[in-house]
């Protein structure tokens, strides 16, 4: 149950774009504020759980979908500079990739909306895909 880099460690979960702006205040409805230090990255439970065994030396490999679009193209990368098996990630041209857009406000306080995309076509069938690694995986998460 030991791969190359260490213990086979299988993550079944979510890959989701976040969007982030920094705001003095959330607006009210109809209203436009300004925000600043907009800022894009991955992020997803699911691909930063894969992100974090990989980087502590397990052998990590996520079950996941995403889009073929630009920021499933993105994912596909950072798991290739992580080492991540991608070998159950589902690309799928019909849905887009997730994406979140936090809006974080001067006190810390942050709004959060989620388009799950992809992420609503991981299921049964996606995991049964994968039940060889699993099956010799040391944990599954």
């Amino acid at each position: 149950m030991t791969g190359v880099g260490g213990p086979l460690i299988t993550i079944v979960g979510s890959y989701v774009v976040g969007l982030t702006i920094a705001v003095d205040r959330a607006p009210v409805g109809g209203e436009t504020v300004i925000g600043s230090g907009f800022d894009e990255g991955p992020g997803g439970k699911g691909s930063n759980q894969a992100i974090q065994v990989a980087r502590l030396g397990g052998d990590a490999a996520l079950i996941a979908v995403v889009g073929t679009d630009r920021h499933g193209d993105e994912a596909m990368a950072l798991w290739a500079a992580e080492a991540i098996d991608v070998a159950h990630v589902a690309r799928r041209a019909d849905v887009a990739t997730g994406v979140g857009f936090i809006v974080v406000e001067s006190d810390g306080e942050n709004r959060i909306v989620i388009d799950r995309g992809a992420n609503e076509l991981l299921g049964a069938a996606s995991v049964d895909a994968a039940s060889e690694r699993i099956g010799r995986s040391r944990v599954v998460i």
